[in-house]
């Protein structure tokens, strides 16, 4: 009960800033996707259970900083920076005269580079269509939206969160049949049919809220969707913190523990959602690329 406390209490501070955040955009934004990932990072240097140099910390942070200000310019900067940073990654290995810990290293380097990094920056990717002149008159005159990056962004994010809230209340209620017990124990079938069931829900009425800019098929996809990245994002961070043997990335935010945990749905989030926005919109006779 005193954890359930200390979840809301934040929730009901950090909330409102995010979304205000969201809605300003450009700059605001910027920061705060280039806060969770250097603080995600951080904390991922603290729980692995390796030694991470600091000129290989300061390359990482350097690297996945450069992507999301890559991200921010333009898409094309964001993939002609990971080409040059995988390139970069693999020479970075050469400045050492012992290669016992090659592959390890270098798998370090990606993992860092793909997860911190190329992922999180698709969230920049799809706050900033907003920067799309075909988008923002298609939008315009079509959908009833002056600014499609805010519903996009308000969008998935109301998922996930919905989605996190839906499996964590069911699952504790009525929770029985364990989802992955290898990897996080106290995820539950149950919970997770509870936490479809939330996004879903969560994507309708957020579509409503915005006078529903996009029929609402496309809103159960994105809902159905989400509530599936979000549970692989979440797993997946949960085998990274078993391997290492710590029950929360760092204790930043109280009673949900640190900035990893709480934005790990989200960075599998991101990517998936921003793929769907441009499939939607190319069905609408837009192309992104």
């Amino acid at each position: 009960m005193k954890n359930l406390k200390k979840r809301l209490m934040t929730a009901f501070v950090a909330i409102p800033l995010l979304y205000i955040t969201f809605y300003l955009g450009g700059f605001y934004f910027l920061l705060l996707v280039l806060g969770i990932s250097i603080l995600s990072s951080i904390e991922f240097f603290d729980f692995a259970k390796m030694h991470i140099s600091k000129l290989r910390r300061g390359y990482i942070l350097t690297i996945c900083t450069l992507l999301i200000l890559g991200a921010f310019q333009s898409p094309i900067y964001l993939k002609m920076f990971l080409t040059l940073f995988i390139i970069i990654s693999v020479i970075f290995e050469f400045h050492t005269k012992d290669f016992s810990n090659c592959l390890l290293n270098l798998g370090l380097n990606l993992f860092s580079l793909l997860y911190f990094g190329w992922m999180l920056a698709h969230a920049i990717l799809l706050r900033n269509i907003s920067n799309n002149e075909a988008i923002v008159a298609y939008s315009t005159e079509t959908q009833g939206l002056e600014n499609p990056g805010f519903f996009f962004i308000a969008l998935v994010v109301t998922c996930t969160f919905l989605n996190d809230t839906g499996g964590f209340s069911i699952g504790n209620k009525i929770g029985r049949i364990k989802l992955a017990p290898y990897i996080s124990p106290g995820k539950t079938v149950e919970g997770t049919i509870g936490g479809f069931i939330f996004s879903l829900v969560g994507a309708v009425l957020t579509n409503m809220v915005f006078s529903c800019p996009i029929p609402h098929k496309w809103a159960l996809l994105y809902g159905l969707v989400v509530s599936i990245a979000a549970i692989f994002g979440d797993l997946f961070e949960s085998a990274i913190k078993r391997g290492a043997g710590v029950k929360d990335s760092g204790s930043i935010l109280p009673g949900h523990g640190g900035i990893l945990d709480r934005f790990d749905s989200l960075i599998f989030v991101f990517p998936c959602a921003y793929y769907i926005t441009v499939i939607y919109y190319y069905f609408s006779g837009i192309t992104l690329f």
